[in-house]
C-alpha cells in the first residue's frame, strides 16, 4: 500500500479490501465497480429510493393539510346549520306568540 501513497497508519484490513476492490474495478470487474459506486453513495437505486421517500412524505403532508381543511370546513358547515336551526326555532317561537295575542 506504500506504493499507492497510503500511510502506514492508514493501512488497515479495511483499506486493503478497498484497494483490492478498486484494482478489480479498474481491471474491468463490473461487480467491483458497482461495489465502489455504492460505497461512495452514487447508487442509482438508492437515489431513486430517496426521491420516492421524499415524494411520499410530501404526499402525506399534503393529505394531512387537506384533512385539516376538510375538518375545519365541516365544523363551519355544522355551525352554519346550527345557526339556521336556531334562527328557525326563534322564528317559530315568535310566530306562536303572535297567535296568542
Amino acid at each position: 500500500m506504500k506504493m499507492l501513497g497510503i500511510d502506514e497508519e492508514d493501512a488497515t484490513y479495511q483499506m486493503g479490501i478497498l484497494v483490492a476492490m478498486l484494482q478489480e474495478a479498474l481491471g474491468g470487474n463490473v461487480k467491483a465497480a458497482a461495489f465502489m459506486r455504492e460505497l461512495i453513495g452514487e447508487d442509482p437505486k438508492q437515489e431513486l429510493a430517496r426521491k420516492e421517500l421524499k415524494l411520499r412524505q410530501d404526499e402525506f403532508k399534503h393529505k394531512q393539510a387537506m384533512d385539516e381543511k376538510l375538518a375545519a370546513n365541516e365544523d363551519a358547515a355544522g355551525s352554519l346549520a346550527d345557526a339556521i336551526v336556531e334562527a328557525y326555532e326563534k322564528r317559530m317561537e315568535g310566530d306562536g306568540e303572535d297567535d296568542e295575542q
